[in-house]
């Protein structure tokens, strides 16, 4: 059940997306929403609701911070 919805994330991509919310906060994207997705071994980070001309340039920066970010070789991206 830890594939689960609402189960708790793996400790090594909780460590990955924590290591990317740092980054976000830096540059103004406030992205705490994290969770399991129902197909396994993905995840969801979103960031938190703005005005729509304020959101696609968070959403754009959420996109290339995970693309810059030194995430693991373990870690496939489908943000394009």
């Amino acid at each position: 059940m830890d594939d689960h919805y609402f189960g708790a994330i793996r400790e090594r991509i909780a460590s990955y997306m924590k290591d990317v919310n740092k980054e976000l906060w830096k540059l103004g994207v406030s992205a705490k929403t994290q969770h399991n997705e129902v197909a396994p071994a993905q995840h969801e980070l979103a960031p938190i609701y703005a005005e729509a001309n304020i959101a696609v340039d968070h959403n754009q920066l959420v996109m290339e911070t995970l693309e810059k970010s030194s995430r693991p070789s373990w870690i496939i991206l489908s943000v394009k």
